[in-house]
């Protein structure tokens, strides 16, 4: 037991899941279930609902809208959920790691550049043929 806050939560564990929630929404890491495994879809979505709801309670905590007995109370709670999902979605292979999306945004953003350099350069051959032509600039 927390002698401070009255829990079983110690700083070690808290701080694993708040970690591993901040891997997620810095999308260092992600849950890509099997669509056709029911048991993987519903890991992955219960394990967002409940990180949704950490993070409310957290911020319900700073804006006074929680009281701190509340927050322990609940926080003991969701932390557990969150260790036996987290721990259930690491057995099932669900999470993995978000360099893809990171790779895959590099590849947009160099496939962007490209179509903005061809855009550009017909941009001027369109000029260019339309001065040629006679034909006044809008």
């Amino acid at each position: 037991m927390d002698p401070d806050s009255g829990t079983k939560d110690t700083d070690r564990e808290i701080e694993r899941i708040e970690e591993f929630i901040r891997s997620y929404d810095d999308q260092d890491i992600e849950f890509r279930p099997d669509p056709s495994s029911y048991e993987q879809t519903d890991v992955a979505k219960t394990l967002s609902v409940l990180m949704i709801d950490y993070k409310k309670l957290k911020r319900g905590l700073r804006n006074g809208s929680v009281s701190k007995e509340a927050f322990l109370r609940k926080r003991t709670s969701l932390i557990d959920d969150l260790e036996l999902l987290i721990s259930q979605a690491k057995a099932l292979y669900i999470i993995h790691d978000g360099s893809q999306r990171i790779k895959k945004l590099k590849e947009c953003e160099e496939k962007l550049r490209e179509s903005q350099e061809d855009n550009w350069k017909l941009s001027q051959q369109l000029l260019e043929y339309k001065n040629r032509l006679g034909i006044p600039k809008e």
